[in-house]
């Protein structure tokens, strides 16, 4: 959350709104032109100040759940891993996509904490047997939670990254089902 509100800080007060789209995650960019540090710069730069506390707050109430769960030191890992595969996991879906719907995701421009956030709640909520509300309207139980969310908020706002969330998802299962040999290694040896 620090290195958000630092990297915020930083983005609206110093850099200029037109230079923001250098750390965008552009899946074209990344894969034709190797713009690899896209992967993790559109992950701590966000459009403006209601994203950015809207994604820290979604942390605060995900990530603490999740890091009773791992232990701080697990989680600051699982972090460090999901940045950068995110984003690659993005740019490849975006080339899946291609045969589908031409280039269209290919080219589209995104940035934003909200598929690490997709990635831990993944995590969290297939380590629940609970139930969850969306939106307060309706429960679902816990591990159909990210997949109603993904949808619901894609509905609401239609013209956020939907591939940058579903990354998101991946990479949280990707976690949940033990894919992370070396994060699972460094967390055990250092928890």
């Amino acid at each position: 959350i620090g290195i958000n509100v630092a990297v915020g800080v930083w983005e609206f007060c110093v850099i200029p709104q037109k230079q923001v789209g250098a750390y965008t995650l552009a899946p074209d960019l990344v894969l034709t032109r190797f713009e690899w540090w896209r992967l993790i710069t559109s992950v701590y730069f966000h459009s403006g100040i209601i994203h950015l506390g809207v994604n820290m707050s979604s942390m605060i109430a995900i990530g603490t759940a999740l890091e009773r769960r791992l232990g701080s030191i697990r989680l600051f890992f699982y972090i460090l891993y999901a940045t950068p595969m995110s984003g690659l996991v993005h740019c490849l879906l975006a080339w899946l996509s291609i045969p589908i719907f031409d280039h269209r995701f290919m080219y589209e421009h995104s940035l934003g904490f909200s598929g690490i956030l997709f990635a831990v709640l993944v995590s969290e909520s297939w380590r629940s047997d609970s139930t969850r509300s969306v939106f307060g309207f309706f429960q679902v139980s816990a591990k159909a939670y990210p997949f109603v969310l993904l949808i619901g908020i894609q509905i609401l706002i239609p013209n956020i990254s939907f591939l940058g969330h579903t990354a998101g998802l991946f990479i949280g299962f990707f976690e949940v089902f033990g894919f992370f040999f070396m994060f699972t290694t460094i967390s055990n040896y250092y928890c």
